[in-house]
């Protein structure tokens, strides 16, 4: 929508049902092993996706673009919870008598952002942005946590052909009370949850959900030798560092260089390719326990660090087509 004062207002609103209840499958066909009881024959699956998109921007003042956005979306997950009170058969040969719950699990996330651009140069112009991103947990180790993204960006233009785009952007993620029996809880309705907690290691902390501080360089280039051509290259660097973990991930390097192009051979036809190189090298520290109930105080030489490296490789070939133009 068009607004006073040179502004614009975009904004989107979506709401979703997906339901399953396809009966459960046997947990076995070995006949030797009891059967277990589940305390429903099929999952009532039931999850509403719901999203809101809103975004404001102006240029009312000159050389001056202005940006602020919102971001909500929410995992509604009403499923049924699944209990089987005998335990569970794992590898169609190991037996667990314990209780066991299935949880259907849901979260909701929320991003505020703030772009403040500037034409410095007809040829060069610099962005600053904010983002805040909370997220929210149903029954997991972290119930909330809040992410502070912000960095600048440089974009050149020296000619109507060529692009050139540097950037950085420092992200602070944490994790106030990091609870690791909370969703063991919600699995092992009948345990004890200080038993939960040491048996799952206090110190743990899992990657996804820890405190964690990020930088992120990138780079990229695009240059359009001819009308219908245009060529394109990038790189990312990723340095995760995770503060707090005793036990867990506590770094994790990446980079990622990619090239690519777009050619319209005819005016209804594009054809896309890119390829892409993905490294990642990350350190681990882990302990050995004896007794599950060993905390790491006090057992520092039954811990060590692990180094590992992961590698991919991506390609990707597609095309537009549109034959039947000004159809509408």
């Amino acid at each position: 929508a068009k607004l006073p004062l040179k502004s614009n207002f975009m904004g989107t609103v979506s709401y979703g049902v997906r339901l399953q209840n396809d009966a459960f499958l046997p947990m076995t066909t070995n006949s030797a092993l009891p059967s277990k009881r589940v305390s429903r024959e099929s999952l009532d699956g039931d999850v509403r996706p719901f999203l809101v998109n809103a975004t404001l921007v102006t240029r009312y003042f000159d050389h001056l673009n202005l940006k602020a956005y919102y971001r909500f979306y929410d995992y509604d997950n009403r499923s049924k919870k699944v209990d089987l009170p005998d335990g569970r058969i794992r590898t169609d040969s190991l037996n667990n008598t314990e209780h066991i719950r299935s949880f259907p699990y849901a979260y909701s996330k929320q991003n505020i952002g703030l772009d403040a651009g500037y034409d410095i140069t007809r040829w060069l112009s610099a962005k600053m942005g904010y983002v805040l991103e909370n997220m929210h947990r149903e029954q997991r180790d972290v119930l909330d946590s809040n992410e502070h993204t912000f960095g600048p960006t440089f974009d050149l233009k020296p000619t109507s052909s060529l692009l050139v785009r540097l950037g950085y952007k420092r992200s602070l993620r944490d994790a106030h009370d990091y609870d690791g029996g909370r969703q063991l809880k919600s699995i092992h309705p009948d345990e004890d949850i200080e038993d939960l907690r040491d048996e799952v290691l206090r110190e743990l902390r899992k990657f996804d959900q820890a405190a964690r501080n990020r930088d992120k360089f990138s780079y990229f280039g695009q240059i359009t030798p001819w009308q219908n051509l245009t060529l394109f290259g990038g790189f990312d660097f990723f340095l995760d560092e995770y503060p707090r973990s005793v036990i867990g991930l506590q770094d994790d390097l990446s980079y990622v260089p990619s090239v690519g192009f777009t050619y319209a051979p005819l005016d209804w036809m594009m054809l896309f390719s890119n390829y892409s190189w993905e490294r990642f090298d990350w350190k681990m520290q882990a302990m050995e326990r004896s007794g599950a109930l060993e905390p790491v105080a006090g057992n520092l030489d039954r811990t060590w660090r692990s180094r590992g490296r992961d590698q991919t490789n991506t390609v990707s070939f597609g095309s537009d087509m549109n034959p039947i133009q000004n159809l509408l």
